[in-house]
């Protein structure tokens, strides 16, 4: 079970906390693999819960990333 499992598994909490309660995102771990598989779990949730399609999705995370809300460490 790695974390972008529990992302989905609790979707509908993690999109309000990043939606509406303008929560901030710390990935940390593998550029290659985690990192991309988290990322696309936001897309995922942002596309569902947001009514998104998936440029819409990407171009919302992308935003957070400007706004400093979605910071990345990662490693490859």
């Amino acid at each position: 079970v790695y974390v972008q499992h529990h992302l989905k598994k609790n979707r509908e909490h993690v999109w309000k906390l990043i939606h509406t309660d303008n929560a901030h995102i710390y990935i940390c771990g593998d550029a290659r693999n985690m990192a991309k598989d988290v990322q696309s779990a936001f897309y995922d949730i942002a596309e569902e819960f947001g009514g998104m399609t998936r440029t819409q999705a990407t171009d919302y995370v992308k935003k957070l990333m400007t706004k400093g809300r979605y910071s990345q460490d990662v490693w490859s």
